[in-house]
């Protein structure tokens, strides 16, 4: 139950809340449209890309315990998060140039001008979740 709640608490309520007061405002057809798309751009070239990066050290952890090399833990987390940090630029500069992207893609300008400005704000708190991750 606490994992369960935890993890509602992480990836769950807080689109649902930030939703909900979208669809509070007076254009919020609009700003449902934007927030949407980025967390969706967002999610798809940044949050995976973390996670897939995320793999190395998931799996070189129960090595390190299960032969009694604790020792080595804080030099493979190090790694890890100076290798994902770098691997992570060009999706961090992906983030930068997303309403371009959308609108090349079809997405109407003003929502993809919207979409630019969150992606750009979530990349710089991307250095947080990253280090959650790990």
């Amino acid at each position: 139950v606490p994992l369960c709640l935890s993890a509602i608490l992480e990836w769950g309520a807080p689109p649902l809340i930030t939703m909900f007061f979208a669809g509070s405002t007076p254009d919020s057809a609009h700003l449902q449209s934007a927030l949407g798309y980025g967390r969706v751009y967002f999610n798809v070239s940044m949050l995976m890309v973390m996670l897939g990066l995320s793999a190395y050290l998931w799996n070189v952890l129960p090595g390190c315990i299960g032969a009694s090399r604790r020792d080595r833990i804080p030099h493979y987390f190090r790694r890890a998060v100076v290798l994902a940090a770098l691997s992570c630029l060009p999706s961090c500069a992906l983030q930068f140039v997303s309403a371009p992207v959308l609108r090349c893609v079809g997405v109407e300008p003003s929502i993809a001008a919207a979409v630019g400005t969150y992606t750009r704000v979530m990349a710089g708190g991307a250095p947080l979740p990253l280090l959650d991750i790990q």
